[in-house]
């Protein structure tokens, strides 16, 4: 890893999604996804924050000196594959998965 790397590195912060954070989380949603080229979403009302966030864990990342978020996610366990696919709004079947312990979705990324 060069030098630059590792000091870029540095100035950046991964963290939890606190509540003074969730509109911030659904402001990046919406911009990244209504920029995306590879496919169009439906339903805006999916990016609010909602039960779904609380349940799971929503990482963001940022920059140390500054609350402008660059990136964010929510990761979600499940102890079942019926609980997934509610989620995920997509079946499994033939995925060979039992239950999947993690799913991660509402990406979204600062251009």
């Amino acid at each position: 890893m060069a030098a630059s790397d590792v000091q870029a590195s540095m100035r950046l912060r991964v963290g939890v999604a606190g509540p003074g954070q969730h509109a911030a989380v659904e402001a990046l949603r919406r911009t990244a996804y209504r920029q995306a080229t590879e496919f169009r979403w439906n339903d805006e009302a999916k990016l609010a924050w909602s039960a779904a966030d609380e349940a799971g864990a929503v990482l963001v990342l940022t920059e140390q000196d500054s609350a402008s978020l660059l990136s964010t996610v929510r990761a979600s366990a499940f102890t079942d594959l019926a609980q997934a696919e509610a989620m995920l709004e997509y079946s499994l079947d033939g995925m060979g998965l039992d239950a999947p312990p993690m799913a991660r979705c509402r990406r979204a990324a600062a251009c």
